[in-house]
């Protein structure tokens, strides 16, 4: 129990700290940009499905780390709308089994009356994967 207890507490601390670095302090994470237990959960699923192929929609932080977890052979293809952040995130990839890919959007601005894209604004990078299907492990980041 207390173990339990300890573990919670430190991973509550770890959150904090990354947001007090990021809010106050004003530093760059290159983190996944997700919570603590999130990041812990998608380790373990990595290490106990052992996936060959994974689909990562939204690349960023997680493209960067969480491919390291897969096995020898295994692939891992991110796409990501927006070029700009695609070619960030290719330029600091140094995995070769990490495939980031830019899929353009269909229309920009967004279309959709919450500026947040409709189905017809993003339908190529909607259905991009598809052509390289099946996929063992899907993250929607």
């Amino acid at each position: 129990m207390f173990r339990v207890a300890s573990a919670i507490a430190d991973e509550m601390r770890s959150e904090v700290g990354d947001r007090f670095s990021r809010r106050v302090l004003h530093r760059k994470s290159s983190n996944p940009w997700m919570k603590r237990r999130e990041q812990i959960l998608l380790r373990e699923l990595l290490r106990n499905l052992r996936p060959q192929a994974s689909l990562e929609w939204g690349a960023g932080f997680s493209t960067l780390e969480y491919p390291d977890l897969l096995v020898q052979g295994a692939t891992w293809m991110s796409i990501d709308h927006d070029e700009d952040w695609a070619a960030q995130i290719r330029s600091r990839n140094t995995n070769p089994a990490v495939h980031v890919i830019h899929v353009p959007a269909n229309h920009y601005p967004w279309t959709d009356e919450h500026g947040d894209g409709a189905g017809s604004d993003l339908a190529d990078y909607i259905e991009y994967p598809a052509a390289h299907a099946p996929f063992d492990f899907v993250l929607i980041d």
